[in-house]
């Protein structure tokens, strides 16, 4: 409930009345670094006691809430326990759940980059980021041969292990990256990583179609400036996907990828405060839940190609469609809390280009390679979080709101990948999010690749 719908008047332990409204700028006014989602987690809290709906811990906790911090505030309230009170409400409120978005959309973005990086690679004669285990074809002059012109008249093959249309690949990468504290929610530093299997088949010199399979695994640590360290949220997703791309002789080509995820949540949220009546009160509230996303994306551009140079402009429509189920938290000595299940979509588009150069050497051919993206949201916004404490008997549900996400970033990437003789093979990527006014992201991957032997 927002506090600008309020209408209840709240009867607190000294016998003063007042509206919600009106406290509001009061609640502001001896609170430091509190906004929307702290009032509502205040009136929560001192409801549950007053309404008489609050059991068990929960009643202790409420009321030894409401004890320390009394309305109108005394003198002490004003001076010295502003930061205490929000230690509390930053801690039971529960924003961690926020982060799902971020950890959803962080996956699908490892599987959408690893399979745009196979076609390309494909597409340019070279099989960039994955475990080679096919032919790369050479012109007379040593450079990589699209595939739409393999086997042409002139032409050498690096020589591979299976039929020259079957490929496999495996792919890992590493990450790591921030998101800053707002009013609204909780600031992290998170760590990630994952790996992606997949295999394809060119049915002709200009179409494949091809299949994959990903593991991804995040863990944001939540911070706040006054109460510290705020627990983690972790995911594990597993991810399968779809994709076929069309290619001519002239350089335009169309990819569509199509993919779905499973996500396991888990969530540790810290409450850790010292108050009076409660000093040096530390406990956890755990949770675990699941998410189901589906992706749908589209590219299309042109290659145009000039002396071994590869520049490439390319428009991508990406299409994301999650849904995050309800969740009940365990421990938490009173503050652990429902959270109704919630869904979100999102509907970005990229305009993006990239440049690469094919060099041969007697033992390899290197391919360096630039490319940025600027991507805009249309459809993503902010978000309604519905929860309740546990031991609240009426189940009364309060709101918590996130930030609306940022309409506008930029995703850069610069690498290199090395074709040997025999199908040896080694590559290297860094993939950042820069222009983000919440989010940085910096990942990473890269190996050596050779060719299987059954």
């Amino acid at each position: 409930m927002q506090f600008s719908n309020m209408k209840n008047l709240i009867l607190n332990p000294n016998g003063y009345r007042r509206t919600l409204f009106t406290s509001w700028a009061l609640f502001l006014s001896i609170t430091a670094n509190a906004g929307q989602n702290q009032f509502n987690v205040d009136f929560a809290i001192k409801d549950a006691c007053n309404s008489g709906g609050a059991r068990g811990e929960l009643l202790v906790r409420c009321t030894n809430y409401i004890s320390a911090f009394p309305v109108p505030p005394d003198p002490e309230t004003i001076t010295r326990r502003g930061g205490e009170r929000t230690t509390i409400l930053w801690a039971t409120t529960s924003t961690q759940s926020s982060a799902t978005n971020t950890q959803s959309s962080e996956a699908n973005n490892n599987q959408i980059a690893t399979i745009n990086n196979r076609i390309v690679g494909l597409r340019n004669g070279t099989q960039g980021g994955e475990l080679q285990v096919t032919g790369t074809v050479l012109d007379k002059d040593g450079k990589p041969v699209t595939l739409g012109n393999g086997g042409k008249a002139g032409t050498t093959k690096i020589p591979g292990i299976l039929d020259d249309r079957l490929g496999i690949y495996i792919n890992g990468k590493i990450g790591y990256g921030d998101r800053i504290l707002t009013d609204n929610e909780l600031g992290f530093q998170q760590d990630t990583h994952g790996a992606t299997v997949g295999m394809d088949y060119r049915f002709t010199d200009h179409f494949l179609i091809g299949t994959t399979f990903s593991y991804n695994y995040a863990n944001a640590r939540f911070f706040h400036e006054i109460p510290g360290p705020l627990g983690n949220l972790k995911t594990e997703t597993y991810s399968g996907a779809i994709y076929a791309s069309y290619f001519s002789d002239n350089g335009f080509f169309v990819d569509g990828i199509f993919s779905g995820s499973n996500a396991n949540y888990q969530t540790n949220r810290r409450i850790k405060y010292d108050i009076a009546s409660e000093p040096d009160f530390d406990t956890t509230a755990l949770s675990s839940n699941q998410g189901t996303e589906y992706n749908l994306a589209m590219t299309s551009g042109f290659n145009f190609r000039k002396a071994g140079f590869t520049i490439t402009p390319q428009i991508r429509v990406d299409y994301k469609d999650t849904n995050v189920d309800a969740l009940n938290e365990t421990g938490g000595q009173g503050y652990a809390l429902h959270t109704d299940g919630y869904s979100f979509k999102s509907l970005q588009t990229a305009a993006g280009l990239q440049m690469s150069y094919a060099y041969s050497t007697p033992w390899a051919v290197i391919v360096p390679m630039v490319k940025a993206e600027y991507i805009h949201e249309f459809e993503n916004d902010s978000r309604v979080f519905n929860s309740y404490f546990l031991q609240d008997v009426r189940q009364k549900r309060f709101n918590i709101i996130t930030d609306r996400p940022d309409r506008d970033f930029i995703i850069a990437s610069a690498g290199v990948s090395a074709q040997f003789f025999h199908g040896i093979s080694a590559f290297f990527n860094y993939d950042t999010i820069q222009g983000h006014q919440f989010l940085t992201t910096h990942s990473f991957s890269g190996g050596i690749r050779g060719e299987l032997r059954f």
